[in-house]
């Protein structure tokens, strides 16, 4: 009894990526290694959650759009703040605005003459927040618009695969529940075109053909952003990393798909900017060593913006280098998709790159929660000229 109960323990503790082939074991721990009782097949249950921010508006009012001029300089600003579990609170300026039921607010702020910043954040009643900001001319009739206007650029894409049920190897339990909340995020915020596979949709068949399709249906003015959520391994000998469908074999790569591959698809791609977010062992080989923060002074940020829209850009978000990552930890999301979806969700800029996102919201905050290490790279061998992937809500 005691060396049956030791082994358990010791199937429990093992997870992430390993240099071995991967076992069968009785339950799941991890995004790489994990073990499962078939007798007793885990449940999907899709949070039902609300994970979207609220949507913030100004109104239309006498004598400009949104605020009211007084005969001082104080200013009444008023709008509407939704979503559908309501409103918590609202903010302009740091100020508390009074708020009614419907979501409609108002606040009285000091102007002085010529341009003036606001600043509004609502939160629901599900914690979630949203800022927007606004530059307003107070010298003539108020003009509001935002901080950073729309930047020219083509459609955006998306292809979201999350894979909990495995035909050979050890069950996940976050994976599906994170690429759906991914997809509905991407949509509703961000104005994506989301193809999601999970689960059974999710072969080595699929992927591979989803993924081709998109590459040669984009134009070179438009974007891709690919979200992995699943099992990966990494060949320590060849030196390989290895996303592992849904069929994937646990010891035979034959149904595995090989990073090189992925690279050598989106590296004959004309579209402009590619961004995958893996959450799994996948870096690997994949990667350059990484690179810096670029610092963006705010008088050109605009500037920086379409700069980096504008050039080719093939480039990694990874939730850990070549070493065991989490399937859990983040309510019912993995740690790495938890950081993820907040930054996404509560990034107080209008437009973002991909790298911004990762320093602010993904890389310290993950390290400090996990034993796990995000990476954000450039894609070896796959095009990479130096741009970065701008997000821009709708």
């Amino acid at each position: 009894m005691i060396w049956r109960f030791l082994w358990g323990l010791v199937l429990v503790l093992q997870v992430g990526c390993s240099s071995e082939p991967v076992l069968m074991h009785p339950t799941a721990t991890s995004r790489v290694l994990g073990v499962f009782d078939d007798s007793q097949p885990i449940p999907i249950t899709p949070s039902q959650r609300d994970i979207t921010p609220p949507k913030i508006a100004l109104h239309q009012q006498r004598g400009g759009r949104g605020i009211k001029p007084t005969p001082r300089t104080m200013t009444t600003v008023t709008g509407q703040a939704t979503d559908e579990s309501g409103i918590a609170s609202v903010t302009v300026n740091n100020k508390e605005a009074t708020l009614d039921n419907n979501g409609n607010f108002s606040a009285q702020i000091f102007f002085k003459t010529g341009q003036n910043i606001i600043h509004v954040t609502a939160i629901d009643n599900q914690n979630n927040q949203a800022s927007k900001t606004f530059r307003i001319d107070h010298q003539t009739t108020p003009v509001i618009v935002p901080e950073t206007p729309q930047l020219s650029s083509g459609n955006y894409y998306a292809l979201v695969i999350g894979i909990n049920i495995y035909q050979h190897l050890p069950q996940l339990k976050t994976a599906v529940n994170d690429a759906r909340a991914v997809s509905k995020l991407l949509k509703s915020q961000y104005g994506f075109q989301v193809t999601t596979l999970l689960d059974r949709q999710a072969t080595r068949r699929n992927i591979v053909s989803q993924l081709n399709q998109l590459i040669n249906g984009l134009d070179e003015n438009e974007h891709l952003l690919i979200y992995y959520a699943g099992h990966g391994y990494f060949d320590d000998q060849a030196q390989e990393a290895y996303w592992q469908p849904s069929d994937a074999g646990t010891s035979e790569d034959t149904d595995w798909i090989i990073s090189d591959r992925i690279t050598s698809i989106i590296n004959r791609s004309i579209a402009k900017n590619i961004l995958i977010v893996a959450d799994s062992c996948y870096s690997g080989t994949l990667t350059r060593q990484g690179r810096g923060l670029k610092r963006i002074p705010g008088s050109n940020r605009q500037r920086y913006l379409e700069k980096m829209l504008n050039t080719r850009s093939r480039l990694l978000i990874a939730s850990g280098g070549n070493e065991p990552v989490s399937d859990a930890g983040g309510d019912e999301h993995s740690i790495f998709a938890k950081h993820f979806l907040k930054g996404l969700q509560n990034m107080n800029k209008s437009a973002f790159t991909s790298e911004e996102l990762f320093e602010k919201y993904i890389k310290h905050p993950v390290q400090l929660s996990s034993s796990q290490t995000p990476n954000f790279q450039e894609i070896r061998k796959s095009g990479h000229d130096g741009g970065d992937f701008v997000f821009q809500k709708k």
